[in-house]
């Protein structure tokens, strides 16, 4: 996971394209031309690295844990695909992480943490939700790929919870930049 200026960067373009619009975040900037075009990557990476694990998961309710650029792209993937998502961060007066509780957690067989807490340099931090409320039923999946598990991560699968790193996500929306860059 980067931490790019994914929605700052937006009024130094001259047009995006239309999933940096959808979700109004920008990961990928090409020149053409002398014009300053925006892209978001972050969707088509987020969601051929997660779609097939979503087959299996009956209760269509997600945690996104974060509000920065990459929950939006996040968001948009799992609605597309038919997930009720929540929101789970610092400032939110809905759902926190002095107030989220075993059931929010139970009730939401995915959870996506979008958060830089545990990412190298310092990877002894992570989201502080109920993680006994984590169990085989469900996917969990970090945005960070290094450390390529994060104690987020480890945490959920002590609860035997399935679980993914950013790692492919990484890849894929890296080859999609490529292809933007170097398309004529």
């Amino acid at each position: 996971m980067t931490l790019p200026y994914k929605q700052a960067v937006i009024p130094c373009l001259d047009d995006w394209d239309e999933s940096a619009l959808k979700i109004n975040a920008v990961n990928t900037i090409k020149n053409e031309n002398g014009r300053l075009i925006g892209y978001n990557t972050d969707i088509y990476g987020f969601r051929n690295s997660i779609y097939k694990k979503l087959q299996f998961v009956e209760q269509k309710n997600c945690l996104i844990l974060g509000t920065g650029g990459a929950s939006q792209a996040v968001e948009f993937c799992m609605k597309e695909l038919g997930f009720n998502c929540r929101f789970v961060s610092r400032s939110s007066k809905e759902l926190n992480y002095t107030n989220i509780s075993v059931s929010d957690v139970e009730n939401s067989p995915v959870i996506i943490n979008t958060t830089p807490l545990g990412m190298f340099p310092i990877t002894d931090a992570y989201p502080n939700i109920p993680y006994q409320a984590i169990s085989n039923k469900h996917l969990v999946y970090d945005l960070i790929y290094n450390p390529e598990k994060t104690l987020f991560l480890k945490k959920a699968e002590a609860q035997k919870a399935s679980i993914l790193n950013g790692l492919n996500m990484l890849k894929l929306q890296a080859d999609k930049s490529w292809k933007i860059w170097n398309s004529y």
